[in-house]
């Protein structure tokens, strides 16, 4: 996380990375993120005006990311699992992918779901 972003700034950033790779996404760091970030008090407004402007510049639509994440723990737990494990986050996220997955859900569907 880049220390100069506000933390609204750093998960729109991350949370329209997702919206753009979906289940092909690899950056299991932005799902343990968000979550930490969102534990912290965001602004939703200016997380929904940061989210829109990286979405806007990406050419990406907001959309709430859960149905897009439909099933990736199926695909990705033993990844996710073996990450987790070589990154020593055991005690900060999810075992379970899709139980983090709604975790991050919980943070960004509210305001992705306002779109544009």
């Amino acid at each position: 996380m880049s220390p100069s972003l506000s933390p609204e700034s750093t998960v729109a950033e991350k949370g329209v990375t997702i919206l753009e790779r979906g289940i092909t996404s690899t950056r299991w760091r932005d799902f343990v993120d968000i979550v930490a970030l969102g534990g912290t008090g965001l602004d939703v407004e200016a997380l929904l005006e940061a989210s829109r402007a990286v979405a806007d510049y990406r050419g990406i639509e907001l959309q709430a990311i859960k149905p897009l994440l439909e099933g990736y723990g199926e695909v990705g737990q033993a990844k996710w699992a073996a990450w987790r494990r070589k990154e020593k986050l055991e005690a900060v996220c999810e075992e379970d992918l899709d139980e983090q997955i709604i975790r991050v859900a919980a943070i960004l569907d509210p305001v992705f779901s306002q779109g544009v």
